[in-house]
């Protein structure tokens, strides 16, 4: 029987026993096998400055990328959000288009909260919080159960997934030459390719990212001709 979801927000207090993620999710490191397809998913909680926002995201979909890379895995789609996950249900939307791909697609994230985040979780006075039970549930509901994996392993402390994500940030930086196109293509494309799957129109992603029609078209196209033929 399938329990009735809940927002994380309202849902009860009564099983208050927290969780690391190596509960519910799994590894990439061990659990992502050559030619394995995966669909991307990344998401920054929102702040005053949208383009430090902007920025945060692009290099946890550069992470993404450089794993997929590494590991040569298919990636089939992908999802980038900057919003709040302590409500689970923005995932709602990735299980509408990992739905659509079959039962053999795993979902990559880079790190374990970026799945789940506590609704007692706060910057300041409860950093170290981990999600309740009920809350790793909520997000797996949302998600549809797929295989979830982490590229950070999931055992992972705060203080940990805040050590991963500086080291990531300065080599994601050591890498790139700000203003130059290569830089601009790192940043864009993971997220004009996430807008196409959620619009489905090449010119509508160029006009909400101010990027030439082409460029869009080039995109797509490339990611295109990397899927395998079904």
């Amino acid at each position: 029987m399938v329990r009735k979801f809940t927002c994380a927000r309202s849902v009860s207090l009564r099983r208050k026993k927290r969780h690391l993620g190596k509960n519910f999710i799994q590894h990439a490191e061990t659990a992502a096998m050559p030619a394995d397809e995966v669909f991307l998913i990344s998401r920054e909680s929102p702040t005053n400055n949208e383009k430090d926002d902007l920025r945060r995201l692009a290099i946890q979909d550069w992470d993404l990328d450089r794993f997929v890379s590494d590991r040569h895995l298919v990636v089939r789609g992908r999802l980038s959000r900057v919003c709040s996950g302590v409500d689970p249900r923005w995932l709602l939307k990735a299980k509408e288009l990992i739905d659509k791909l079959g039962p053999t697609v795993k979902v990559l994230f880079q790190r374990p909260n970026r799945v789940c985040r506590p609704a007692a979780f706060h910057p300041q006075k409860r950093p170290n919080e981990l999600p309740r039970e009920d809350e790793w549930e909520d997000a797996l509901i949302c998600l549809g159960h797929p295989t979830v994996m982490t590229i950070l392993k999931p055992s992972a402390s705060n203080s940990e997934d805040a050590k991963y994500r500086d080291k990531v940030g300065k080599e994601a930086a050591a890498l790139r030459k700000p203003g130059s196109k290569k830089s601009r293509r790192m940043e864009l494309e993971p997220r004009a390719l996430a807008l196409y799957e959620e619009l489905g129109s090449e010119r509508k992603v160029a006009r909400a990212l101010n990027v030439a029609l082409s460029t869009v078209y080039y995109w797509v196209k490339t990611r295109d001709d990397q899927r395998p033929n079904l």
